[in-house]
């Protein structure tokens, strides 16, 4: 049997979801393929141009690929590409979008191209929450996970409560500016997805902070395949909208927000300004070059925390309101990652302060030299130490000492009066700066550091 197809210009990168419709007001100066079904699948054939298997051809083939178990398409049609060329034996690789194919007693490989209308997350990035924008056109992407006991794929959010679909599909649709998605299952234990380099195979590793021995973490292959949808009975089928309860808006250099939990670590690419900028900080507020020689940031989190992040800017605008906020970026070092985790949890707790040195109050300690929290976050035991980067709302402060577990009163003969918003070290050059009011502060970068003198592993 042969099949005939059409040759056409890779001009598009998406189908037309209005067109199905029969509303796109475009006509033919829509950017997107004006197809009837939203999918068609293609091969690009170099000098013949691109190859778009016809609408019963293309059917079988998102048949195929919509079950995740399949890594491959066998199609028993001939291609008539045109007079003189006919392919035989084609053989569609979904895992690298290839296909091997014959000419004649030759094989080869071309690339394959998959067309389909935009994801249903694309809409909600762009800040949408009402569910009729998101059309019953767009393509339905569901997430699986290879489950290696039982031998079959399991989807995200039915089989494991987290993540949820629509946050794996909003995390990926947000590349590059986020390189992995970090979450935490039910049992506690953490799990890192990473989407590159090839957007066709990731894997599920579980998250440690550091690889026991340097050794490689074994994990799990993750499939993305869409739902299959025919022409005649195309139906909305997305996953429920979830509307977070925050009233704060967030800064617009964060990823997606995380629908299945409260908090997240997003890791920094090394060649973004945003890592350039933290790492800066980091480097240039060493207090000797000493320590600039034997200190190497290795990698730097975001720290998104809706919750404590509304609570801290509500603060701020108390303070601005007043012509007291002052803030600053600052350090806090950590010397064990179980404190790390709970105050991406939780933020700065005033209640666990006393660990270390006191001697300025019973609060939260911030410096302004990340050379002098390396006192407290630096540990030879260890290969990874961490620090954070802070946000620290000052406001007015005064020298604090160990008895204080608040600011001093502005006048002393008032002492249920306005307080201080700090305390410090010295009021002419500040170097330390105690906090007593967790809002005050927001743990905004977790910076991964080791000797410069250890040879990298990662």
């Amino acid at each position: 049997m042969m099949s005939v197809g059409e040759l056409e210009p890779d001009t598009t990168s998406y189908i037309c979801e209005d067109f199905i419709q029969g509303v796109c007001q475009h006509g033919d100066h829509c950017s997107k393929l004006h197809y009837p079904v939203p999918y068609l699948w293609q091969m690009n054939l170099n000098f013949f141009g691109l190859y778009s298997f016809s609408p019963e051809i293309s059917l079988f083939i998102e048949s195929q690929y919509c079950n995740p178990m399949n890594t491959k398409c066998h199609l028993e049609q001939s291609l008539a590409i045109n007079e003189s060329c006919v392919l035989t034996d084609v053989c569609i690789h979904f895992d690298i979008m290839m296909a091997s194919v014959r000419h004649l007693s030759s094989f080869g490989k071309v690339d394959v191209k998959r067309l389909s209308t935009m994801s249903f997350a694309m809409p909600l990035l762009s800040g949408s929450k009402d569910p009729a924008v998101v059309k019953k056109y767009y393509t339905q992407w569901r997430w699986y996970w290879y489950h290696a006991d039982e031998r079959i794929w399991k989807v995200f959010g039915e089989h494991c409560p987290v993540p949820d679909q629509q946050t794996l599909e909003m995390k990926f649709c947000f590349q590059p500016r986020q390189l992995d998605y970090r979450f935490e299952a039910s049992d506690g234990i953490g799990f890192v997805i990473e989407f590159g380099p090839s957007n066709w195979f990731m894997t599920l590793l579980p998250f440690v902070l550091l690889k026991p021995n340097n050794k490689p973490v074994e994990g799990w292959p993750i499939r993305r395949r869409p739902l299959l949808q025919h022409s005649s009975a195309l139906s909305p089928q997305w996953p429920p909208i979830k509307q977070l309860p925050y009233v704060i808006s967030f800064p617009m250099y964060w990823s997606p927000l995380d629908q299945s939990k409260d908090w997240e670590v997003v890791k920094l690419s090394k060649v973004s300004a945003e890592f350039a900028e933290v790492n800066g900080s980091f480097v240039k507020s060493l207090m000797d070059q000493k320590a600039t020689t034997r200190r190497k940031v290795k990698e730097i989190f975001r720290l998104q925390n809706p919750f404590v992040w509304q609570r801290y800017v509500i603060k701020k605008n108390f303070m601005q309101a007043n012509n007291n906020c002052n803030e600053k970026q600052l350090f806090h070092g950590t010397m064990t990652e179980c404190a790390v985790k709970g105050i991406c949890r939780h933020g700065f707790d005033i209640r666990c302060n006393g660990v270390n040195n006191t001697i300025y109050g019973r609060g939260s300690y911030f410096a302004a030299s990340s050379g002098y929290s390396d006192r407290y976050a630096h540990n030879s035991v260890r290969r990874r130490s961490w620090m954070f980067l802070a946000r620290v709302l000052v406001g007015r402060y005064a020298v604090g000492n160990k008895t204080m577990s608040r600011p001093p009163p502005i006048d002393p003969t008032r002492p249920f009066a306005e307080l201080y918003d700090s305390c410090v070290d010295s009021t002419s050059n500040p170097k330390l700066f105690v906090i007593f009011d967790c809002d005050q502060c927001y743990p905004e970068y977790i910076i991964g550091y080791n000797d410069a003198s250890i040879p990298d592993s990662d």
